[in-house]
């Protein structure tokens, strides 16, 4: 939340019963988009690290008996949980971080559309294993999760938007603002906000004017 609200990305945290969640404005940029995303597992890790670190030394310290008990269960707790939630928010499965991050990465040399879509097809795929180890360990409350997950990613998928064809002008808008950003960057920038307000408007083609947008701003 704090990353998301130096971009200024109004963030909200809200209180669920899987947990919190952040929710925040889009943003369009992949490295702030990653960074904003890495956050959240950044700094549960280190919760974990830093419980991890305090629990043998309070061990020494403290008096396994009374409070110092519960001190020590509060330190093993929170190591366990928030190492355990970090390692498993950052597989790349949707709409876990580590498939925030898996989306921007193949973004770089997919398109944005594309990148989704291979992302929820890696998510089934690493789901049915998860899945299988769940039943096979009596988990089923692992398993319920990894059902949610997998409808989740299988309607996504079926609900995938067909593809756009762009029209002549679009791309006529696009290379004339390619053709601005180093000289003329302001023109750049309204170029391709005027590209944006057109119709048809290909996945590729807006993910492009974002890129431009990003340097031209």
């Amino acid at each position: 939340a704090l990353v998301a609200q130096y971009f200024r990305l109004q963030p909200q945290v809200v209180l669920t019963g899987w947990g919190g969640a952040t929710l925040h404005q889009p943003e369009h940029k992949p490295l702030r988009e990653a960074l904003v995303t890495a956050a959240g597992p950044a700094a549960g890790g280190l919760l974990g690290v830093v419980s991890l670190v305090l629990f043998p030394v309070a061990a020494v310290l403290i008096p396994a008996s009374g409070a110092g008990s519960y001190l020590l269960l509060f330190l093993g707790t929170s190591a366990t949980l928030n190492l355990l939630w970090t390692v498993l928010n950052l597989l790349p499965i949707h709409p876990l971080d580590g498939g925030t991050l898996a989306r921007v990465g193949l973004s770089r040399f997919v398109p944005r559309g594309r990148a989704e879509r291979y992302v929820h097809i890696l998510s089934v795929v690493l789901l049915v294993p998860l899945g299988l180890l769940g039943m096979w360990a009596g988990a089923s409350f692992t398993v319920l999760i990894v059902l949610v997950l997998g409808f989740i990613n299988v309607q996504a998928l079926r609900k995938a938007p067909a593809p756009v064809r762009t029209s002549s002008f679009v791309t006529e808008l696009i290379q004339q603002a390619e053709a601005q950003l180093d000289s003329r960057p302001r023109e750049a920038a309204r170029l391709c906000h005027q590209a944006r307000a057109e119709a048809h408007l290909s996945q590729r083609d807006v993910d492009r004017v974002w890129e431009l947008l990003a340097v031209a701003t």
